[in-house]
């Protein structure tokens, strides 16, 4: 309880936690596995992977539906499932270039452990994402501003975050490896979404570029125009259209009335219609009963 009061600006999902957790554990694991030991004599060559352990990563996509299905006979479907978010490890198992300090570009580092603050949230164009990275310690920093070793922890740090911004801040965008997040020090955003913005901002305003990323999010399809060919036909055969086209949800959620509302909306209309005449057939009474007594 006391992590999310202190994490409340990050996803509080637990099945979103709980994915998270699987991947540190598979990303332990197989790190553990290619790597020898501190304490290892000198000279001792890191193991390989065995063949029946899958490399996956470091961009890890939960599971679908179609994978459950497959899995199982009578399937379990989980709606929250549906909602994970993929994961972004920043880890150096899979980019063993990190591994030097980004402040005085000493390779006397230590990787710490995972970061302790958990995942940050990442800002796509087709969904949102999560990343998570590990800690990196340089002892050579740590000398100069490590508050137990007599430094100055004012002009300097010794312990960086790989998805933090200052881990990034000497390295232009074109010098971070592919598939890594560009980190901001209050957001960060995916490689695709970050192109884009570099593609665009220039030639557009910052209202014209979020209205650009509103409707690639949307997606908007032909079938929203629907609304424009829809007619009401009278006795003579005459076509009016009542709507002139457009979005029909307007960029807002489905709306519902309680049944106390649908049922005064539905007896005005009839009534409305009925003083119009001409355009409600024989069976029209009957549809309206059978509406009144859907509600």
């Amino acid at each position: 309880m006391s992590w999310k009061v202190s994490h409340s600006d990050q996803t509080q999902n637990e099945v979103q936690l709980t994915w998270n957790v699987h991947v540190v554990e598979y990303v332990n694991n197989i790190y553990r596995r290619t790597t020898v030991h501190v304490n290892s004599s000198k000279g001792t060559v890191a193991d390989s992977l065995p063949k029946d352990i899958l490399i996956l990563g470091p961009h890890f996509v939960p599971p679908s539906y179609l994978h459950v299905e497959k899995w199982q006979k009578c399937p379990a479907i989980e709606p929250m499932t549906g909602y994970l978010k993929p994961l972004i490890v920043v880890h150096p198992f899979y980019y063993p270039g990190l591994t030097k300090c980004p402040q005085c570009d000493s390779i006397n580092v230590k990787w710490d452990s995972w970061t302790t603050k958990g995942h940050r949230e990442v800002h796509g164009i087709r969904q949102e994402e999560c990343t998570l990275g590990m800690q990196l310690r340089c002892k050579d920093c740590e000398m100069h501003f490590g508050k137990g070793k007599g430094g100055d922890p004012t002009k300097g740090k010794y312990c960086f975050a790989t998805t933090n911004a200052l881990f990034w801040e000497r390295r232009e965008a074109w010098e971070m490896p592919c598939g890594i997040p560009y980190f901001l020090k209050r957001c960060a955003l995916t490689r695709e979404l970050f192109d884009m913005i570099i593609e665009l901002r220039p030639s557009s305003t910052s209202a014209g570029l979020a209205e650009n990323i509103k409707w690639i999010c949307i997606s908007v399809d032909n079938t929203f125009w629907s609304a424009g060919k829809a007619s009401i036909a009278d006795s003579k055969k005459k076509q009016t259209k009542v709507w002139k086209g457009g979005m029909m949800m307007d960029g807002k959620g489905a709306e519902y009335w309680s049944k106390e509302e649908q049922a005064v909306k539905l007896e005005a209309a009839f009534e409305k219609w009925s003083r119009k005449g001409g355009v409600w057939s024989v069976a029209a009474a009957q549809v309206y009963a059978d509406q009144m007594n859907h509600v």
